[in-house]
């Protein structure tokens, strides 16, 4: 039986779609459903919340709050909420659907071993400045206010069992009013059976760059890639002065530079489905990334966390089959 968890109108992010469908992220209309058999496939939404989120059954996956926290007016504000996962079984990720209250810059899910925030004496539960607790792998985040974001068919996120998990939220006030911040999340659990591919994650970051006031700059990097790897998503993470973001894959030996992805928005940055058709590296290939920013304060812009006077230029690419070790790449900002 399909039960209908919100209907999108005229004036919903569905806007275009007919009554009681949604934009995917290729931009199809989609009923807005959950267990409705359907022959179009459902390839997931990030944008406004469209009223269809509710915890989801324990026989389904975990539900995770994040708890809520202020954020005073003319700030911004980053809380973690650390939680520990079931040590019983591993969690194979299928699906996550997460909503964060107006005002977010972003949020981010990773996993840690759980005895770091044994020792650290986090309390679980509860938003808190954000602690170092060792060298996290990313598993899921958004920049939108909602995202429902299902891997295809035949792949999943392996999660250990008893994994630590934070919940980093991100919160950008520009209003003369105190917001409330908060995030939720939804943890689809799949099946073993059901899965073919589990997926890995290179995560590229570029360090060391430096705009000088009133200007323009643009600085690009390089990472290897493992020869095999079947790319199955491309996306992207600046700030407000971020204007354009490429992705290209190169080849050492060929002397070759293929464009692959272009983004000209930090807030909604494009997210790059590949699955039909994944991009599987060669050998000597590798990622290039570059961005490029406006620079319109009467100081240096230069790298870091903070939303409001510092910058980002990071890459993501989901990719299958998982080859352990840690999914990070940093390396230093070349100007261009």
């Amino acid at each position: 039986m399909c039960v209908l968890m919100g209907c999108a109108g005229d004036d919903s992010p569905g806007s275009g779609c007919a009554s009681c469908e949604i934009k995917n992220l290729e931009g199809s209309c989609v009923p807005n459903l959950r267990g409705c058999d359907d022959p179009r496939p459902y390839i997931g939404y990030y944008g406004e919340d469209p009223g269809v989120f509710e915890p989801v059954d324990a026989s389904r996956g975990v539900y995770l709050d994040g708890g809520s926290f202020d954020v005073p007016a003319s700030s911004e504000r980053t809380q973690c909420t650390y939680v520990v996962l079931s040590p019983e079984a591993d969690f194979i990720l299928g699906r996550y659907e997460a909503r964060m209250s107006a005002g977010s810059h972003h949020f981010n899910m990773m996993r840690f071993d759980p005895g770091t925030l044994e020792a650290a004496g986090i309390e679980l539960g509860v938003p808190q400045d954000c602690v170092n607790v060792g060298v996290p792998i990313y598993v899921a985040g958004s920049e939108w206010h909602y995202v429902d974001a299902p891997l295809s068919n035949g792949l999943g996120e392996k999660i250990p069992a008893g994994s630590g998990l934070v919940m980093e939220v991100h919160y950008v006030n520009t209003t003369a009013e105190q917001l409330r911040g908060r995030v939720e999340v939804n943890l689809f659990r799949r099946d073993a059976s059901e899965v073919e591919h589990y997926i890995g994650l290179y995560f590229n970051v570029m360090q060391g760059f430096e705009i000088s006031p009133r200007s323009t700059g643009t600085f690009r990097a390089r990472c290897p890639a493992a020869e095999g790897a079947n790319v199955v998503l491309l996306t992207s993470h600046m700030h407000r002065f971020g204007r354009r973001f490429t992705i290209s894959l190169f080849d050492d030996v060929a002397g070759t530079n293929e464009p692959l992805y272009e983004s000209l928005t930090y807030d909604h940055p494009v997210i790059q489905q590949r699955t039909d058709q994944p991009l599987v590296i060669g050998p000597n290939q590798g990622f290039e990334w570059s961005c490029e920013y406006e620079n319109f304060l009467d100081e240096p812009l230069r790298e870091g966390e903070m939303g409001l006077t510092n910058e980002m230029c990071i890459m993501v690419a989901y990719y299958y089959d998982e080859r352990g070790g840690l999914p990070y790449c940093f390396q230093p900002a070349s100007a261009f």
